[in-house]
């Protein structure tokens, strides 16, 4: 037994809040023997953990007590915090955020925490609870977001595509230069040198590496749309908003005018929650950081059935997205995120997909 234990008792059994509601309750000691508090502590705090890097922080903090303690002494010193706008409790596939209220009392050079879990829910506090306090204000909402989908244009489309283009052909163009250091033979058939000795094998080594950080699945999210654009022309796209709460309906619209004949076999939009966190692995020299990812929802809608568009011929698509009562709200941490996206497909028969996607952000 220790000089002193603590304990920790919400006013609120169910240990349940809403933003802006008070947070009351008190910090229970019972002390053992004599001894000296140099500062008696409680913080309000979150932390989004699971199987990744945890992410963490403090909104409160209150020192309650600082002074003698008598051995048979029952002290209760009580607090109050006011519930914070987020990030709100959540529990998912790969992360959880969860509440809670820490005391730790300066005693000795070892000294125990002790926590209290609370549950932050979306809601609007009871006025007694909002008596004699500035009111949350909400995040205001942007109207009529328009995007230009050219078919995946940019930079890393750019990059992609000369990186296939130039490094595969520099890759066997640069074997007369590279293959005789390594393999004593000569190579049966002359090949054209369009550069100087050695910037070949550079090209292909710069390609490589560019692909090889990139990804197949990157080469392939860049390239095929790119590709599809070709066809389509430049696509518009506009959301009626791109923040939304959970339980409410945006709506969707898709422009375009193709440049060649196109059979659209479907055009579907998505809207998808994604849940990112960041892994360690190993340890020491051999510390190893990932990404990885899980759909934790997914809500198709579709935009168009199959048709045949003409050339030139402008083509509307549009849709209502409904995001469901129980949406996940959004989430941004250092480690571990929860992100929304409108992804927009466009399945051609015969040539690649065209595919888009826009953040979404949804909060209460």
């Amino acid at each position: 037994m220790g000089k002193y234990d603590l304990g920790i008792v919400l006013d609120r059994p169910e240990a349940t809040f809403v933003p802006g509601e008070r947070i009351t309750g008190r910090v229970e000691v019972d002390v053992h023997e004599d001894c000296q508090c140099k500062g008696l502590w409680v913080d309000c705090v979150w932390k989004a953990s699971g199987g990744g890097i945890g992410d963490a922080g403090k909104v409160g903090q209150q020192n309650l007590f600082a002074g003698l303690w008598r051995a048979g002494q029952e002290a209760r010193y009580p607090f109050e915090f006011i519930a914070p706008p987020g990030p709100l409790s959540y529990d998912g596939k790969r992360f959880v955020i969860h509440w809670h209220l820490s005391a730790s009392a300066l005693v000795s050079l070892i000294n125990p925490v002790i926590e209290e879990r609370f549950h932050l829910v979306a809601g609007e506090p009871p006025e007694e609870s909002r008596r004699g306090q500035a009111r949350l204000a909400p995040q205001p909402y942007r109207h009529a977001v328009k995007v230009e989908g050219t078919g995946g244009g940019g930079l890393t489309t750019v990059l992609s595509v000369a990186a296939l283009l130039l490094g595969v052909p520099a890759f066997f163009l640069g074997l007369q230069d590279v293959l005789p250091w390594f393999v004593p033979v000569r190579i049966p058939f002359p090949l054209p040198r369009l550069m100087p000795f050695g910037v070949l094998p550079i090209l292909t080594l710069v390609a490589g590496i560019f692909l090889t950080s990139l990804g197949w699945r990157g080469v392939r999210r860049n390239i095929r749309p790119a590709v599809a654009g070709t066809k389509l022309g430049p696509v518009e796209v506009e959301l009626s908003s791109d923040v939304a709460r959970p339980g409410h309906t945006i709506t969707c619209a898709l422009r375009f005018q193709p440049r060649a004949q196109v059979d659209l076999t479907e055009a579907t939009a998505r809207l998808v929650a994604t849940e990112h966190t960041r892994v360690e692995t190993g340890s020491g020299d051999d510390t190893r950081y990932q990404n990885e990812q899980e759909v934790v929802s997914e809500i198709p809608t579709t935009l168009s059935r199959e048709r045949s568009i003409a050339p030139g011929e402008g083509v509307l698509l549009h849709a209502r997205l409904n995001l469901p009562a129980s949406a996940p709200y959004s989430f941004v941490g250092n480690y571990n995120k929860l992100l929304w996206t409108v992804g927009l497909e466009l399945k051609l028969r015969g040539w690649p997909d065209w595919t888009f996607h826009m953040p979404l952000v949804v909060r209460p």
